[in-house]
């Protein structure tokens, strides 16, 4: 052998040796016969988590993913366990509780809300694929599950009255004035720090949410809240049970001069013996004709019908007290004495509950 290909060899071997220390090169052996995945369950479409007769009942695209990583797994002949776990930092302060927590610190959660010490193999839910990969170089992001996320605004119903009251071609500088609510070391974070909006930081959603409710949080008043349409709805849903005095804004796309190129994808950690032979399977669920209909049906249904601004600003109750009026004269005059009594007061029992109904479909989020 000449001395210059030893020179090579030598070489060769210094190279690889670097990069296997270092972690770059993505390892990969057996699988172990338990796999754990966490779920998050800050966006319903992604995570869901119910009981039902005190057992956890799973839904969403996780709950799919889960489904299907063990129909992978079956189709190569193996028969590992492939359980679910909820993940513990959901809501929490990321300054002690990080993103990944659950990969590398053994910090996850039971069903049933305890805490215990396990290690999660996969994470699974609304996670942006980071454009600065070096701070989660520890992690592995699997191939993008849902792509094209979009940011949109839940507002109160105040803050949402004066943004349809201002003109339209105004709207985007009334938005830019307007305090809006950001949760801290997140994607959405990421992207109005590039975005000319008046950003208000806040470290877990639950203060956050406080903040909206009140307007009145201490640092930071807000009556506007930014994130990902999927978890917007979820905090509108769970955390603010629907109330209709928030909206979600706009209905359609993402809101004006914010990129809307954030992706999802499921996380695993890199510094494990096995991380290529899972990446590899997890790669090929994802891509799976069944998770990519279910990732089709979730990015649909990120617009939705915007409530009409005539409705918002033309219904007046007093329309509804003349018809209700109205109709008791006729019922007054045209039905016997006997059963006038009983058929006036169902009929104003109904006429209440259609006048909610009105109301609420008014100022639904149109969904």
């Amino acid at each position: 052998m000449s001395l210059i290909k030893l020179r090579f060899k030598i070489a060769a071997i210094n190279i690889f040796w670097i990069i296997s220390s270092s972690g770059l090169l993505v390892k990969a052996s057996p699988l172990p016969d338990k796999i754990l995945i966490g779920i998050r369950t800050g966006a319903e479409r992604i995570g869901k988590l119910t009981f039902v007769n005190s057992q956890p009942h799973w839904d969403g695209y996780c709950k799919e993913f889960s489904d299907e990583l063990k129909s992978q797994l079956q189709k190569n002949g193996q028969q590992n366990v492939v359980n679910i776990v909820q993940i513990y930092n959901e809501n929490r302060n990321k300054s002690d509780f990080p993103r990944y927590d659950g990969l590398k610190k053994k910090i996850a959660n039971t069903d049933q809300g305890r805490i215990r010490e396990t290690t999660i193999d996969i994470e699974c839910g609304p996670n942006s694929i980071p454009k600065d990969k070096e701070k989660w170089k520890w992690v592995l992001f699997s191939d993008p599950f849902l792509e094209g996320v979009k940011k949109k605004l839940l507002l109160n119903i105040d803050a949402y009255t004066d943004l349809m009251n201002t003109p339209p071609s105004e709207r985007i500088n009334f938005l830019k004035r307007e305090p809006i609510g950001v949760l801290e070391d997140t994607n959405t974070e990421d992207v109005f720090k590039n975005a000319d909006y008046n950003m208000r930081i806040y470290k877990t959603r639950v203060l956050l949410i406080e903040g909206l409710k009140t307007g009145l949080y201490v640092e930071h008043p807000t009556r506007a809240y930014a994130n990902d349409v999927s978890i917007l709805e979820t905090d509108h849903e769970v955390n603010l049970k629907r109330n209709n005095k928030f909206m979600i804004y706009p209905a359609s796309g993402s809101l004006p001069g914010i990129d809307s190129s954030t992706s999802y994808a499921i996380a695993i950690s890199r510094h494990t013996s096995y991380s290529g032979e899972l990446l590899g399977l997890v790669n090929n669920t994802v891509n799976s004709p069944e998770l990519k209909k279910t990732a089709k049906a979730i990015k649909e249904s990120q617009d939705f019908k915007e409530p009409s601004e005539n409705n918002l600003h033309t219904f007046h109750p007093q329309f509804a007290s003349v018809f209700i009026a109205l109709a008791l004269v006729l019922a007054f005059f045209f039905l016997p004495a006997s059963g006038r009594t009983k058929i006036i007061f169902r009929f104003l029992n109904n006429a209440v509950n259609i006048s909610k109904k009105i109301m609420e479909s008014i100022f639904a989020k149109g969904l």
